[in-house]
């Protein structure tokens, strides 16, 4: 990593987003106040060969993304009462609904229908083996707003330490060319806290990159309305 990312500016960085949001906060900003918002690594990229590998990626952070009262739901492949069966027997905290792939889409018949399950749970874990199959149950709603379903290996033999894995995680979806995203914070996280989920999981990202480092053209943090904050640019993109 700080072969070509120097520590002090993401030191720098991760101490002036924190400082905007207790700004927001100390202004008024209800969307600060009243909300867990997400700090996201904003990654523009060349053109690389697609790999059509729609199922993210898991990257361990040092500093989850839940709170102890985060609630998540499991999509399961068919039938739906074996996986829920073995799950509800290993009593794994936390996932408090459990339903089959069938029954899922019998469920979503509209827009509302999704929307409400999006406000419902603060995370999403899908069987690995049918992730790529829940983009035209789920919709725009989940994907759009990076609520996309985790993937879990349902046939682990200790899924409590699968499940507590993909807890600890963010994930990284890859595009073949143009902006990737990844959330690395909330702001709810000191600045402290923010630097070392980036230090954490930074080579681990750029190690799921096809030709790693060589095809990034800049790194930058952000909120949903903040500024972008650079923690590296690719030297030749610099302004003349």
């Amino acid at each position: 990593m700080e072969s070509f990312i120097e520590r002090n500016q993401i030191v720098k960085c991760s101490k002036a987003i924190h400082a905007f949001i207790q700004k927001e906060r100390l202004n008024g900003n209800k969307d600060y106040l009243d909300f867990v918002k997400s700090i996201w690594l904003v990654f523009d990229l060349d053109e690389f060969q697609e790999t059509h590998k729609f199922k993210p990626t898991l990257i361990p952070l040092k500093h989850t993304l839940f709170d102890n009262d985060s609630e998540f739901f499991v999509i399961t492949k068919d039938p739906q009462t074996k996986y829920k069966e073995m799950i509800e027997k290993q009593r794994i905290k936390k996932i408090t609904r459990v339903v089959g792939i069938s029954n899922l889409r019998s469920q979503l018949s509209n827009k509302d229908d999704r929307v409400q399950l999006y406000n419902d749970y603060d995370g999403v874990f899908a069987d690995e083996k049918i992730i790529h199959l829940l983009p035209k149950i789920l919709g725009p709603v989940f994907y759009n707003k990076k609520k996309q379903p985790m993937p879990i290996n349902l046939q682990s033999k200790n899924l409590i330490k699968e499940f507590a894995n993909a807890m600890n995680s963010t994930y990284l979806l890859l595009k073949h060319k143009g902006i990737t995203s990844v959330k690395i914070a909330t702001t709810d996280f000191s600045a402290k806290e923010i630097f070392e989920n980036i230090t954490y999981a930074l080579d681990r990202i750029v190690a799921q990159i096809p030709g790693g480092f060589k095809h990034i053209r800049s790194i930058r943090m952000k909120t949903s309305d903040s500024i972008a904050l650079v923690l590296y640019k690719r030297p030749e993109e610099d302004d003349e």
